[in-house]
């Protein structure tokens, strides 16, 4: 742990709500302009792990958002064939 950083944006312990927090693990990820973020922090006082996570409700990994894009596309394809059709 000694070379563990500090959260300074989440420093209490959702646990004991000590503050001598070091950051085990943080991740964040951007994606057209929403965020979703997962952060681990290991209490010193009481060694216990406090996990903290959010994500912006219409947060989409760019796999996710190719994939509605996509079947967005094959069905306004499949009406646009089925309106031809008629």
């Amino acid at each position: 742990t000694s070379r563990w950083k500090r959260n300074d944006r989440f420093p209490e312990c959702l646990a004991c709500d000590g503050t001598a927090t070091k950051e085990h693990h943080f991740m964040q990820t951007w994606c057209r302009g929403k965020k979703q973020f997962e952060s681990e922090t290991l209490c010193m006082d009481c060694h216990m792990f406090s996990w903290r996570s959010y994500s912006d409700p219409d947060f989409m990994l760019p796999e996710e958002y190719d994939k509605v894009r996509w079947e967005k596309m094959v069905r306004d394809k499949a009406a646009a064939d089925a309106g031809a059709d008629a």
